[in-house]
């Protein structure tokens, strides 16, 4: 039995359902009272709504997971707009909230606990060679050092249990009704806004919602590990870059992408003097991760970027 935090969360809903479809029987847990549409009514569902995650304590999560054998906890606080606070109420609802769950789920005799974290915690500037399990990390906002501090606490955990972690640090995260700056890029794209990126050739890694929850429910059916701590990087098989992924878009929606010519360095310095530094690396500069380890260990879940993009263009002529 796989016990699912976040349940009705974008990418723990697409846990849900992907756990059903390889016929587990899953403990969903939600703030929600009602099942998503991407988990489907199952005999093998146990729907748990909860009140305030903050307010959940370890002894409760410990009744909740008991007879299941892996958590996955992809309850969490995502991207705000910065304010003040946010750091504070990142660690509450990102580090604090997953240690409390973990020390449950430890307690609990649950086997394995899958942790979604951000490959955010590996800083907004990319490396010349692309990061993997074992780069060094430099979390730069609220929300990466609250996932970066959470890791911490899961690695404590686990030198303190029996218990078996596994961190995934999933790129920016793409599919039907994704929330974040992606799908913002495809509405500009269906509105036939113009965009200035068609001399930007950058690489960066994104991933599909499904290679995410799959890699999730891959990693609760996987053999016993000899580390007490895995790290996966899931992610699309190739980078992609800015106007590669205007195109894709733009081929499944069947529309004539708007891209202008506009140097890179104009268009870097424009967005920097708007005070949209992230937003102009995250736009512009190449942001690589290897995920090849999760291949050789036989997860075999990617997908090719443009063929994703092209998919989630066409969504938007059902829409």
């Amino acid at each position: 039995m796989i016990a699912v935090t976040g349940a009705s969360g974008y990418i723990g809903a697409h846990c849900v359902a992907h756990a059903l479809k390889r016929e587990h029987a899953v403990i969903a847990i939600s703030t929600q009272a009602v099942v998503t549409a991407t988990s489907r009514v199952s005999n093998a569902l146990r729907w748990q709504q909860v009140g305030n995650y903050a307010d959940i304590d370890v002894a409760e999560w410990t009744e909740r997971f008991l007879g299941a054998s892996t958590v996955i906890h992809a309850a969490a606080r995502v991207h705000r707009r910065r304010a003040q606070g946010d750091d504070e109420a990142m660690l509450r609802d990102n580090m604090q909230l997953t240690a409390r769950a973990a020390r449950a789920a430890a307690a609990a005799r649950v086997r394995r606990f899958v942790f979604l974290s951000s490959a955010a915690v590996y800083g907004d500037a990319g490396n010349d060679a692309p990061f993997d399990e074992h780069s060094a990390l430099n979390p730069q906002s609220a929300y990466a050092r609250s996932k970066f501090a959470a890791e911490a606490v899961l690695r404590e955990i686990a030198n303190e249990s029996s218990m078996q972690i596994v961190i995934l640090r999933p790129p920016v995260v793409y599919g039907v009704n994704a929330p974040g700056n992606l799908s913002r890029l495809a509405r500009a794209v269906l509105r036939g806004v113009p965009l200035p990126f068609a001399r930007v050739d950058n690489q960066r890694s994104i991933v599909a919602v499904d290679t995410v929850a799959s890699c999730a429910v891959w990693s609760a059916e996987a053999a016993a590990v000899d580390q007490s701590v895995s790290v996966w990087l899931p992610c699309d098989r190739q980078p992609i870059s800015t106007k590669s992924m205007i195109e894709a878009l733009a081929r499944g929606m069947r529309v004539a992408p708007k891209l202008i010519s506009v140097p890179k360095p104009l268009l870097s310095l424009g967005l920097r003097t708007v005070g949209a530094k992230r937003l102009a690396l995250q736009l512009l500069e190449d942001w690589r991760l290897d995920g090849s380890a999760l291949s050789r260990a036989g997860f075999e879940a990617q997908v090719d970027s443009e063929i994703g993009l092209e998919l989630l263009g066409r969504s938007y002529n059902q829409a």
